[in-house]
């Protein structure tokens, strides 16, 4: 299933369901986790899915994933580097450094470290790269916030008294919506902010 499908898909379950906006997370989270699955069919509509060939990662790649297969290797027409590298100007290779597809959505190599000196700046840098990506490869517009505490939590730099004042910050993305239902969205100032966080990451400018 496309990305932004799931995330869509995901979002609405979640808004239909009724919960309380205080349990939006977790079961937007356990949306995701049922539409990309090893059934995703039992949670999708009724037609067939076709499941994207497994994105191989270069050395040091999380546990699971091929450390010695290139990791710029997509099926034709789904190259998610080349996508990103389009807009932002670096390099595909450079692109590859930092992400990868698990289930297809996008993971982050960095540590929480290299991203910022402070959990606030950490939490920024990982929604501009976010908001980005989805946004250039994907076209998932807008991103719900909650994929970005997603990706804050699983680095260990997530804060939940200020998380959400931290991203409220960025002056380099659209944000709207309130509390836990905020969106975000790249706009043309993004590109710039982007390759700020990438440089330092890759070692390179971009073109």
């Amino acid at each position: 299933m496309d990305p932004n499908d799931v995330l869509k898909k995901a979002w609405v379950a979640v808004e239909a369901s009724g919960v309380p906006e205080s349990l939006y997370e977790t079961a937007f989270q356990t949306a995701v986790r049922l539409l990309t699955g090893p059934n995703p069919q039992a949670a999708a509509s009724p037609v067939d899915v076709v499941t994207p060939a497994p994105l191989d990662a270069p050395d040091g790649a999380p546990e699971g994933q091929d450390a010695g297969a290139d990791p710029t290797e997509r099926p034709a027409g789904t190259d998610f580097f080349s996508k990103v590298s389009r807009v932002c100007g670096l390099s595909r290779e450079a692109v590859a450094k930092v992400f990868y597809l698990e289930e297809d959505v996008v993971q982050l190599y960095p540590s929480a470290s290299e991203l910022g000196k402070t959990n606030a700046d950490r939490a920024r840098s990982v929604a501009v790269l976010l908001v980005a990506v989805y946004d250039w490869a994907f076209e998932t517009r807008p991103l719900p916030i909650s994929v970005v505490k997603s990706a804050c939590q699983a680095l260990h730099c997530y804060d939940s008294k200020n998380f959400s004042s931290n991203v409220n910050d960025l002056q380099s993305i659209i944000i709207t919506g309130e509390k836990q239902r905020k969106l975000l969205r790249a706009k043309p100032a993004t590109v710039a902010a982007f390759r700020e966080i990438m440089q330092p990451l890759v070692g390179e400018a971009a073109s």
